[in-house]
């Protein structure tokens, strides 16, 4: 990490103890954020400390525009899961389904298989709260998870069908994502703790 990314991060990290102090503050410092990811994460703290709905809309879509000024599709599409998370968070449901759409819809045209998956996971991480978003996004990241064969994307899996059984989605949709793990032991676990109360 370099100089001026390690100096973002630390503005970043200080964003919620400044909005308790002054919420313009915290504005200022966030826009002078450099590196866009961390900028992208600033943003999103300041839209949800926001208190009118304006004002919060016009601050996340702030957000998701830095977002698109990071390096690759990957990077966009996961950091931009900040303020997508914080539309939902925040009740903006319509807005929510479209930015869920976009992003799908950006994360598609990555060619790199592990990192369209991985994508694919970090919005599926945050879909899984809508029952209207999920499955379609589900599919996508079960079909990218058919085209490899790499640990993460064990993992991935794991992670997505504990949160699926947390958010009461049915058994058999959750024994889609179980049935996508490769290795035999981390596919025995998850079974074992999904069985758990």
């Amino acid at each position: 990490m370099g100089n001026s990314s390690y100096k973002d991060k630390k503005t970043r990290d200080s964003i919620k103890q400044d909005l308790s102090q002054s919420w313009s503050l915290a504005l200022k410092k966030a826009e002078n954020i450099q590196d866009p990811w961390y900028k992208t994460q600033a943003l999103c703290e300041l839209g949800l400390h926001s208190k009118a709905p304006k004002q919060q809309l016009a601050i996340l879509d702030q957000a998701f525009a830095v977002a698109c000024q990071c390096l690759d599709i990957n990077r966009t599409v996961n950091v931009s899961c900040w303020p997508l998370d914080a539309l939902y968070k925040l009740g903006f449901k319509d807005e929510f389904h479209q930015q869920a759409s976009r992003l799908l819809s950006l994360i598609l045209q990555d060619n790199f298989s592990i990192s369209r998956e991985n994508g694919l996971f970090g919005l599926a991480m945050i879909a899984v709260q809508d029952p209207y978003a999920f499955p379609k996004i589900l599919k996508h990241f079960l079909d990218a998870c058919n085209h490899r064969h790499f640990w993460r994307g064990d993992r991935d899996c794991y992670r997505l069908a504990l949160m699926m059984k947390q958010h009461s989605y049915k058994t058999d949709l959750i024994n889609t994502v179980v049935d996508a793990i490769k290795n035999r032991r981390v596919r025995k676990k998850v079974k074992l703790d999904l069985s758990q109360d």
